[in-house]
């Protein structure tokens, strides 16, 4: 009787699994699933077949997809320079501009800097990537730290200068120990002008020291090697003598007494 026993509760045991188990492919209650049991042992195999045949066909879950390195992860990304073309830790990228994305190594963009201010005055310093595509200007805040001082100094010059020609108003002293930097902000055209930082007259109009006692067009007309201070002094001092000049050979006369009749020397 004991073995009937143990058989019995061997037996509840497997259709307490089986419930179990059409309960979980069903999505339904155990209890409900109990009712699924009063089935014939062909009919009951039928159902296990079609509940195997659903998971079989069910679609697998999805992927996890990789996103894209964003914030720290960015950290960690090798750029390429765009002057090189070799790879640059992330330690190592250098922008010139924040007008766009361009990257650039340490080595490449400081020599491309010091070779492009050296040499006298440019207009502009643009950045190097894309060959001459790019036309954002260097940003000297972003290349200070790996550039000289005199680097520096010659890149905020340059970026100034392709302001003030930008704005079309300017010029230079003509004096070369000078050669300050000077800004028409009045208007109009004013010949007569004073240097601010040498504190000496020029010409605005004509570019050169003041030609005192003659005109911006007779200074024009003048021969080049009759442009010189002591020139100017003599043309200057014609003027208030009324002296004459040659037709043929441009020589200053006085004329004191005689016929207006000059023969050329």
């Amino acid at each position: 009787m004991a073995a009937t026993s143990s058989f019995g509760d061997d037996a509840d045991l497997m259709v307490a699994d089986d419930l179990y188990l059409i309960a979980v492919c069903q999505g339904i209650s155990q209890a409900d699933a109990t009712g699924l049991m009063a089935i014939s042992d062909e009919e009951y195999a039928a159902e296990l077949q079609l509940q195997e045949l659903l998971l079989l066909l069910s679609p697998p879950p999805p992927l996890a997809v990789a996103a894209p390195a964003t914030g720290e992860d960015d950290a960690t990304a090798v750029a390429t320079c765009k002057i090189c073309l070799d790879y640059v830790p992330p330690s190592h990228v250098h922008h010139a501009s924040r007008g766009c994305a361009h990257a650039f190594c340490t080595a490449c963009l400081s020599g491309y800097i010091s070779a492009k201010t050296q040499g006298g005055r440019i207009s502009d310093i643009k950045c190097p990537g894309d060959g001459e595509d790019c036309c954002n200007v260097l940003d000297p805040e972003l290349c200070q730290g790996i550039i000289s001082g005199e680097a520096f100094e010659a890149l905020c010059a340059a970026l100034c200068m392709s302001m003030v020609e930008g704005a079309g108003n300017f010029c230079y002293c003509p004096f070369n120990d000078c050669s300050e930097i000077l800004v028409d902000d009045r208007g109009g055209d004013v010949p007569e002008s004073e240097c601010p930082a040498c504190r000496r007259l020029f010409c605005a109009r004509c570019g050169v020291p003041w030609h005192a006692g003659i005109s911006c067009a007779e200074y024009g007309q003048l021969a080049p090697g009759d442009k010189g201070k002591e020139d100017l002094v003599v043309l200057e001092m014609a003027k208030g003598e009324k002296w004459k000049r040659c037709p043929h050979c441009k020589f200053l006369v006085d004329k004191r007494e005689g016929c207006v009749h000059i023969t050329c020397r």
